[in-house]
């Protein structure tokens, strides 16, 4: 990063750290370290006498960690201290409400002015705005994409396989096969409802305790009888209303539903809000970084990624990458129900309050 600053710290002087780490993925990306202060996030900031000040907060805040001293620089006469910290993981973590420190992207910083519910410091966002060298990564001359940020919402029991696979939100859907992504809102709504709505071929319907483990799987043709799915002649669930009826199969199951596969894709006749139930276990909204790269709006092909602006029934937009190696997981939150209707996901205005654990 072209930088602009100086080795020289003036003493007797409010003084903020700007603390950030460069994430070495695929496509290298910067994020900053701030804290969270009655609910808004900021630089951590403190009057010196001494430089030894700063030394000792780098020392207690991180002592195991490594972090080099970058510079300094003056912004509306006070000192901006520049640290660059090297985690020696990826540095996921679950964050809590009552976290002190968190993730900041760039994207946030300038574009949303928040980091889920928490609003950015003006303050900080103007510095930013009038130094935006802080915000890019360089290689020589070649300036690195700033990736935006999306999310998904999980349950409590799909957490480590998409920690480590990352294959929930894989799919064939608008724009092809790829990993979609969504908003902040959409994602916090599927923590808290289970969406029913049959995608492509697959039907989900919940699992009361219908199959477990050690029910006999050798047939897994399943059967249709006066509305009612049949494996064999185990009664597994409803058929789902408005949904076009043909020959299943058992695709999987959890503890929680269980996935039918028809040979058909299955298109609703008519949306219902009898779609999205309310979950009984908490869920977790994932945090993600996105490199667009070569983006369309269109479904055309040569693109890495799409984007699709609202649309009905629903009115959210999303994103769709091709390769996960342009996706990188910034952090993930246990969510609470903050009694939002099952309504929401039909209602234009998509103003929402957002509750983490």
């Amino acid at each position: 990063m072209n930088l602009n600053i100086v080795k020289k710290t003036e003493l007797n002087k409010l003084t903020h750290f700007l603390i950030y780490t460069i994430d070495t993925i695929e496509t290298p990306y910067i994020y900053f370290h701030m804290i969270k202060e009655k609910n808004t996030i900021k630089m951590p900031s403190l009057f010196i006498k001494s430089i030894n000040d700063c030394t000792q907060f780098m020392k207690t805040q991180f002592k195991s960690f490594e972090y080099n001293y970058m510079g300094t620089m003056q912004y509306n006469d006070e000192n901006i201290v520049v640290y660059e910290l090297m985690l020696i993981d990826n540095g996921i973590t679950n964050t809590y409400y009552d976290d002190s420190w968190w993730k900041v992207m760039p994207f946030e910083i300038i574009y949303t002015h928040k980091v889920l519910q928490f609003d950015i410091d003006p303050y900080y966002i103007n510095f930013f705005k009038s130094n935006p060298q802080f915000l890019y990564v360089f290689n020589g001359e070649i300036k690195y994409e700033v990736p935006v940020v999306a999310y998904l919402g999980i349950d409590k029991e799909e957490l480590n396989s998409q920690l480590l696979m990352s294959e929930i939100n894989y799919k064939d859907g608008k724009f092809g096969k790829g990993y979609y992504f969504c908003t902040i809102e959409e994602a916090y709504f599927m923590t808290l409802y289970d969406d029913l709505t049959p995608i492509d071929n697959l039907i989900k319907i919940p699992n009361k305790k219908y199959i477990t483990y050690n029910t006999q799987l050798e047939n897994i043709t399943i059967s249709i009888d006066n509305d009612k799915f049949y494996l064999n002649t185990l009664y597994i669930g409803d058929v789902p209303k408005y949904c076009q009826k043909g020959e299943f199969t058992l695709y999987k199951y959890n503890t929680k539903y269980i996935y039918l596969q028809s040979k058909n894709k299955v298109k609703l006749c008519k949306y219902t809000h009898e779609l999205f139930t309310q979950k009984n276990e908490e869920g977790y909204l994932l945090r993600y970084a996105l490199f667009l790269k070569n983006h369309s709006y269109d479904k055309k092909r040569g693109y890495d990624s799409f984007f699709c602006l609202k649309n009905k029934p629903y009115y959210f937009p999303y994103y769709m990458v091709k390769q996960m190696d342009n996706v990188s997981l910034i952090s993930y939150h246990n969510t609470k129900y903050n009694g939002l209707d099952s309504s929401y996901m039909f209602k234009k205005n998509k103003a929402i309050n957002i509750y983490i654990k």
